[in-house]
């Protein structure tokens, strides 16, 4: 739920189509299925079409362009075709130049003949083959096919593509061997392809948090294990992953995880350790100080309720969470008590 708020999709497709898995190193994997991934592309307004077969799989991805955009990309264009037309201008009056000299010496030549001085043929010579040659050396059709070429070509700019293909697939080591990829070839190179064009030109819509857990307030350290949540971002596949899915990229294996659960968090138990002995001892008087203190503090608002949850965990563990407090006029437990604290920063 947590990652789906991040990407901005409703908790029951969170459910259906986030999934969190343990990656073999005693942490945990979150991955989100490449119709997931294909819909937030859609939802976007970026075009996403994939077709393909048992050997072969195309994802195209064209982004939308808005005017504002289309309007950048012409100025620069044009600025671009401005460049390289002065270039050519500037080329062009160099070779002019370069070629009037060469003349210009030879009707120099020319003229001492004519006024009786020596003839220079072999100069005349060197000067008719640089003359031939110039024009070459410029290379003017080049430089004008230049002109009606850019790097700010609208269609390498918003368009993505993305072939997934058995022979590829078989290049990965025991990919092609699962029973996925040999009863849903077809929709696996789909799967394959959707989440590659996504990943490559919609990056944007699909990048998701980091540390889970470190948003509700809990601390890690290098002993904790479930804690350890959705280390990387949600950019991947579960079956990218590494995971054994069906033929909707689904994981085939699951379990439900509860954080909070005693001997799941190493974290939230030391914290209830931590809890234990901090209201050993301690008047009932002197536990609703601590709880209303807890709930009164400037920390932020997860790192409190984690905490008065430790707090609740411990005191029902040492038996006092069925004492009355005052609550107003009326009484209640301490335990309800602390509930209805956690409660109101929820």
């Amino acid at each position: 739920m947590r990652i789906g708020s991040a990407l901005g999709i409703d908790p029951t497709s969170a459910f259906q189509h986030i999934y969190v898995f343990p990656d073999g190193k005693g942490r945990l994997k979150a991955g989100m299925s490449a119709h997931l991934m294909h819909a937030l592309a859609v939802g976007a307004g970026h075009t996403l079409h994939v077709e393909g077969d048992a050997v072969r799989a195309t994802a195209v991805l064209v982004r939308k362009t808005s005017s504002e955009e289309l309007g950048r990309y012409r100025l620069m264009r044009e600025e671009e075709r401005s460049q390289k037309l002065s270039l050519l201008e500037d080329t062009d009056r160099l070779y002019k130049m370069q070629r009037q000299q060469i003349l210009d010496r030879i009707e120099d030549l020319r003229a001492l003949v004519e006024l009786g001085g020596e003839t220079a043929e072999e100069e005349l010579k060197a000067l008719r083959q640089q003359l031939s040659s110039l024009h070459g050396h410029y290379n003017f059709e080049h430089l004008r096919e230049q002109i009606t070429q850019t790097k700010f070509d609208l269609s390498k700019l918003t368009r993505f593509e993305s072939v997934w293909t058995m022979k590829r697939a078989s290049n990965i080591e025991g990919l092609t061997e699962k029973g996925t990829w040999q009863g849903y070839g077809p929709e696996m190179l789909k799967s394959r392809a959707k989440a590659s064009v996504v990943r490559d030109g919609a990056i944007d819509v699909i990048l998701g948090v980091r540390h889970v857990m470190a948003d509700l307030g809990l601390q890690f350290d290098e002993n904790s294990v479930d804690d350890r949540l959705a280390a990387s971002t949600v950019i991947y596949t579960p079956e990218e992953l590494g995971a054994e899915v069906d033929g909707e990229g689904r994981p085939l294996k699951g379990r439900v995880v509860d954080v909070t659960a005693t001997g799941v968090s190493k974290t939230q138990d030391k914290m209830v350790i931590a809890a234990k002995r901090m209201i050993d001892g301690k008047s009932i008087e002197e536990i609703l100080r601590i709880v209303d203190g807890t709930a009164q503090s400037a920390k932020a608002n997860e790192d409190k309720i984690s905490r008065l949850d430790a707090i609740s965990k411990a005191v029902n563990e040492v038996g006092l969470g069925s004492r009355e407090v005052p609550y107003g006029e009326e009484v209640r437990t301490l335990s309800a008590h602390l509930e209805g604290a956690i409660s109101s920063l929820h």
